[in-house]
């Protein structure tokens, strides 16, 4: 699979081929983060457009007609009834063309009257408003004219394309179908952007069931991992319990959750405010292999940074742990990183792992993405270069 993406924000070319792991490094303020948070609005646009859309096109329908009715009562109340029948729009359109208000909620109104407009629609609409609690409310700084985004089969094929179009996003799909449903190559996404979430993901699961509305969104992304890490146990495999075990292991102690998320340390419970960060990074993987979040081929996790909690030993750890968990389950991964020991742990361990094949490295800088496989080295050089400006 690979993912395109030109001009935006400071991400001019971006050109990736997307592994069962893909690994993403370079300076800081180059864009990774960017990136990896478009990918994952996409996906996710495409996924909840979906749910519950006669729900919603009945709700979006009924919202219209009653603006509808107030404004052409003001003009004509014998054209009300046209309105109440969804009938003839096309006279009430020439009728009222000179009428902005009125000929934009006619317009609006026939969208959805028809399905696939209706998806398409909230697919635009869902993508929008995830990219602004991904990257703050006011998109103006990282969208361009000539912004493209799209994602390729592994023989090239488009799947999905976002553009502008009259300065707002439009998503088109290139899905294969089966029948009338379409056949989906990627299941769910599912980001990691700091362990910490764990310390709110109870506020932000109440904040969502209460539909309390904030004047600042909470990151999308916070929200759809607070739900999955917050989810009820599900039935695992052998293999599985067996790597679960071993994470418990390296952090001397597990994750519960019962009336509650906590940690458990010989028999004691500990609230998991109270436990150390690093900790809390191999705790997110344990409750999202629990719950199931991630569980085959159609499946992404992205990782932003795992490193930054992670003593260089538990790093290496961390790789060997997932590489473990893509072999059984056979996920998708891609990792952001500055670090030159996550680097070295996905090439030495995806070697062992007889993985080689099915990793890649990218280098990003300038905007523009470079494939590294074979100049780990010029990575390692980047990487390490501000330790030896300080070396006595």
């Amino acid at each position: 699979m690979f993912l395109l993406i030109k001009n935006f924000g400071i991400l001019k070319n971006i050109n990736l081929e997307l592994k069962k792991v893909t690994v993403i490094t370079g300076l800081n303020d180059t864009g990774k983060s960017s990136i990896v948070k478009l990918f994952f609005s996409l996906i996710k646009a495409d996924n909840l457009a979906e749910r519950k859309l006669e729900d919603y096109v009945k709700e979006r329908k009924a919202k219209i007609i009653e603006q509808l009715k107030g404004l052409i009562t003001q003009k004509d109340v014998k054209l009300v009834n046209l309105v109440d029948k969804q009938r003839n729009l096309n006279f009430l359109k020439q009728f009222f063309k000179n009428d902005k208000a009125i000929l934009e909620l006619l317009r609006e109104l026939e969208l959805f009257l028809d399905k696939k407009k209706a998806l398409n629609e909230r697919r635009n609409r869902k993508f929008y408003r995830i990219l602004t609690y991904n990257f703050g409310i006011n998109l103006s700084p990282f969208i361009k004219k000539d912004f493209v985004m799209e994602l390729l089969s592994n023989r090239g094929e488009k799947l999905y394309s976002v553009f502008l179009e009259k300065d707002k996003f439009q998503i088109v799909d290139y899905l294969p179908t089966n029948g009338s449903r379409k056949i989906k190559p990627i299941r769910d996404v599912t980001y990691i952007e700091t362990p910490l979430l764990m310390n709110i993901a109870e506020f932000l699961k109440e904040i969502r069931e209460k539909s309390y509305r904030t004047e600042t969104p909470f990151p999308f992304v916070f929200q759809d991992l607070a739900r999955k890490i917050l989810n009820k146990d599900r039935f695992l495999t052998s293999d599985v319990y067996k790597i679960l075990e071993e994470i418990s292991k390296t952090i001397n102690g597990k994750f519960l959750m019962e009336n509650g998320l906590y940690f458990e340390r010989n028999s004691k419970k500990i609230n998991v405010v109270g436990v150390a960060s690093g900790i809390k990074a191999f705790g997110i993987l344990i409750r999202l292999i629990q719950t199931k979040a991630i569980q085959n081929g159609r499946d992404f996790l992205i990782i932003d940074e795992p490193e930054v909690h992670l003593h260089p030993e538990w790093q290496i750890k961390y790789v060997e742990i997932l590489i473990e968990l893509i072999k059984v389950l056979n996920f998708n991964v891609i990792v952001s990183t500055h670090s030159p020991y996550i680097v070295q742990a996905f090439a030495k361990l995806g070697k062992d792992n007889h993985l080689e094949n099915e990793i890649n490295f990218y280098l990003i800088d300038d905007g523009k993405s470079f494939l590294m496989n074979e100049k780990l080295n010029e990575i390692f050089r980047i990487l390490g270069e501000p330790l030896w400006k300080v070396m006595v």
